[in-house]
């Protein structure tokens, strides 16, 4: 069992981790205040040592693997997703009537932010000039 310390800690990190994945300026200075605010909420936790505090604070349930939704999530937790892939790395993009798209091996040049739902892609393949968005959904490993 970890200490709430650790897991604010762990938050800390987390933000920082997402604040990576945003290219504005100010995302990324939002995300870390968040993280510096984690980290001072871990410290008073520590100073605090073994007491219990002067109030109760309601536990968590964290989802157990059965209730996690597409992409590992938990149904109605707030689990820190992250890209399953990376650039520079090869990808096969789904063929979609819908989109006009054939399908076929694209590379990922640019990790795009979560969009609520899931994370989205530039990829490009060496067939075209131009490069396309993808959501993760669309995308497999060859």
């Amino acid at each position: 069992m970890t200490s709430r310390a650790d897991e604010y800690r762990l938050r800390a990190k987390q933000c920082l981790e997402m604040g990576r994945a945003f290219r504005e300026r100010e995302a990324r200075v939002a995300f870390s205040h968040m993280a510096e605010v984690w980290l001072r909420l871990a410290d008073r936790y520590q100073e605090v040592g073994k007491s219990q505090p002067a109030f109760q604070q309601q536990q968590q349930v964290q989802p157990k693997q059965g209730q996690r939704g597409p992409a590992g999530l938990a149904k109605y937790g707030s689990a820190m997703p992250s890209h399953k892939f990376h650039v520079g790395e090869s990808v096969t993009l789904i063929p979609s009537i819908s989109r006009n798209v054939s399908g076929g091996i694209y590379q990922v040049t640019k990790q795009l932010p979560h969009n609520g739902r899931e994370f989205e892609y530039h990829i490009k393949s060496a067939n075209e000039q131009h490069q396309r968005v993808a959501r993760e959904s669309e995308l497999t490993k060859p």
